[in-house]
């Protein structure tokens, strides 16, 4: 009797310790604003999700729960917030309602390097979990440009760099100041529907970033390409940080490791996918246009002061100034 008390004593206690073991791997659930093909996406599982799970296996794991699919893109910075989920990975711009300091991560043209050696991360972690009830675990993508590409010829100006008077271009908020300083008519329009609306004429071009752009099928009506690109992109890995204070310093660090990997880590990697998307749209016939001389720092002052300017009057946590000052370098 005794045997078969010791023995099934033996057996809870290790039935106890393998439920406890189980128990003990946190999981975190993240959504992204951008479906999983996208390159952004795609760099973000090698370069950030895949490397956490391995090196932090048996303490933590992010579980992937979807992208806009699961979740529209703007309503994904408010979960983050009211922990309805406990990560995203999404470009900031999507939120610039909600935290106006996330409007100029996209504008910035320093790498991701000056912006952590300067502080301006630093600077922006107070406010992202003022807003955002979350940190900064990683920002990509710097080293992939955005441009203008368009279905006809655009005609080079001194004062903005292009003279785009009249015709429709496909927007977000992000390129609508240029854009109208430009003269174009900014149109709402999401990715899905660019190529419907270059066929039927409803956009004569678009603003883009290099990559992911070929898979659409746009490079049919699209005969240019704006040069020198501009921007970069102002995609970051959240938490949550109710979720992140409950964490194990151990989880903690390794995600802080991953984040600063990924940072500089994705440049590679985003910029090969580019450089592939690059040859499709070389093939399709896509020319350059190359700015010079006055048009180009016309076009360059255009793009970043213009977008700058937009922006110094919104409702700051950090004064504007010293956003301006670690964030931007006049071209």
């Amino acid at each position: 009797m005794k045997k078969i008390t010791l023995g099934a004593f033996v057996a809870a206690f290790a039935l106890f310790f393998v439920a406890a073991a189980a128990q003990a791997e946190v999981t975190l659930k993240i959504t992204t604003c951008i479906a999983k093909t996208h390159d952004q996406v795609e760099t973000y599982f090698q370069v950030f999700h895949d490397k956490f799970n391995k090196i932090a296996k048996g303490e933590a794991k992010i579980h992937y729960v979807g992208g806009p699919e699961v979740s529209p893109r703007q309503k994904q910075g408010p979960a983050l917030r009211r922990g309805l989920v406990d990560m995203i990975f999404c470009p900031m711009g999507y939120f610039e309602g909600m935290v106006p300091e996330a409007g100029l991560t996209s504008v910035t043209n320093l790498s991701t390097k000056e912006l952590r050696e300067n502080g301006a991360i630093d600077q922006l972690q107070p406010v992202w979990a003022k807003k955002f009830n979350g940190r900064i675990l990683g920002w990509c993508c710097y080293g992939v440009d955005f441009h203008i590409y368009t279905t006809f010829k655009p005609k080079a100006s001194d004062k903005t760099g292009l003279d785009l008077s009249g015709h429709k271009m496909r927007s977000t908020a992000t390129y609508r100041p240029f854009l109208t300083a430009m003269g174009a008519i900014p149109v709402t329009m999401a990715p899905a529907e660019m190529y419907t609306g270059l066929q039927r004429g409803v956009v004569k071009g678009i603003a883009w970033p290099e990559g992911a752009l070929a898979k659409y099928g746009v490079q049919k009506f699209l005969k240019y390409r704006v040069y020198p690109g501009f921007y970069r992109s102002g995609s970051m890995v959240l938490i949550n940080l109710d979720v992140w204070n409950k964490l194990s310093k151990s989880v903690q660090d390794k995600l802080t490791q991953t984040g600063l990997e990924f940072e500089q880590g994705s440049e590679p990697v985003l910029r090969k996918k580019a450089d592939a998307d690059n040859e499709k749209l070389w093939a399709s016939g896509l020319q350059k246009m190359e700015l010079k001389g006055e048009a180009r720092k016309a076009y360059l002052r255009t793009v970043y002061e213009l977008a700058w300017e937009m922006r110094r009057d919104k409702p700051y946590t950090v004064p504007f100034e010293k956003l301006k000052a670690k964030m931007y370098r006049a071209p």
